[in-house]
């Protein structure tokens, strides 16, 4: 069974971070917790020490170096954290001796335990991933609709496979190659480079807002002979969740910010707000709904009558696609 779990994250995560952590904790049994510091502060690093002491946790920090330096190349990022990029050196900044390792976005909840992937048979497999739910990153980086593009939000990776197969190496060539532009950061790296070296695991390990609102109409963002999840698939996820994505989204929002009307909300508050309490964190989240709260249910409400729901994902469809 996998049991070495890990983050990366600066401070400006931390307090979403430290939620999925604890959620993480609850429900399954970690032997050790590493921690990629993307400029984690003191006070923070703190916090992370207790929790991990109190829970009996092996804590490894990693300290990410400057990131255009070990690219060797500029990279550009639009609105997204150069910090992600920090995902693609777990395998050499973590000990040899460790040869998988599941790796968590700080914007999730767990809310079961993750002990299915303890069987994985990924070998051969660069990792193993859920899709992501939209299809146009994929179309962006120039894969074809035949081909499968993963999230790397939740991801286990086979590092034993990442160094024999010196994938960092290619990493690099390619971002070079391509100036320091990628589409998605990463996430579009690896599918650019991997997505045909990555075993497909099931929706509930990786599921998202779009597929919470839409729940299985969520499959007609993809075109007609595309491979995505069946709508008994995106169900039974969304009915057994093991870990939800707060990936951004204008209807649902995320559970840390205000109008929030995403379905596991108050549990993700619940848990900052416990964890603001015990280790004296200061709550600097503002989330308490106004009035336009009212707009989003009504909103949620029409989308759970079928002909409102695709009017709407039809809408968005045509906006994500312009």
């Amino acid at each position: 069974m996998i049991r070495d779990y890990i983050y990366s994250f600066d401070e400006n995560y931390f307090d979403i971070s430290i939620v999925s952590i604890a959620s993480l904790v609850k429900y399954n049994d970690i032997a050790t917790l590493h921690i990629l510091d993307n400029g984690i502060r003191e006070n923070q690093l703190k916090v992370l020490k207790k929790f991990a002491h109190n829970h009996n946790i092996n804590l490894q920090l990693y300290t990410v170096p400057d990131l255009d330096d070990f690219f060797g190349v500029s990279l550009k990022c639009s609105y997204w954290s150069k910090a992600t990029y920090a995902r693609l050196l777990i395998a050499e900044l973590l000990p040899s001796k460790i040869n998988e390792i599941i790796y968590i976005d700080g914007d999730t909840l767990i809310t079961e335990s993750l002990e299915g992937l303890s069987n994985l048979d990924f070998n051969n497999y660069f990792g193993a991933g859920v899709l992501d739910c939209l299809p146009y990153p994929k179309k962006a980086i120039g894969l074809s609709i035949d081909d499968k593009y993963y999230s790397n939000g939740f991801f286990v990776y086979n590092l034993n496979y990442i160094r024999r197969h010196n994938c960092i190496e290619k990493m690099k060539n390619k971002i070079i190659q391509l100036n320091g532009v990628v589409d998605h950061l990463d996430q579009g790296l690896v599918n650019l480079l991997f997505h045909q070296e990555i075993l497909l695991i099931k929706l509930n390990y990786n599921i998202m807002p779009v597929n919470y609102l839409y729940e299985k109409e969520s499959r007609k963002f993809f075109d007609y002979g595309e491979y995505y999840y069946s709508g008994s698939d995106i169900n039974l996820a969304i009915n057994h969740p093991s870990v939800s994505h707060f990936t951004g989204h204008k209807i649902i929002k995320r559970p840390w910010l205000k109008n929030s009307v995403h379905p596991l909300t108050m549990i993700w508050r619940n848990t900052y707000e416990e964890l603001v309490n015990e280790y004296d964190i200061k709550n600097i989240f503002s989330y308490k709904n106004n009035f336009m709260i009212i707009f989003y249910y009504i909103v949620k409400f029409i989308v759970r009558i079928k002909i409102f729901r695709l009017l709407v994902l039809h809408i968005e469809k045509w906006r994500r696609s312009n």
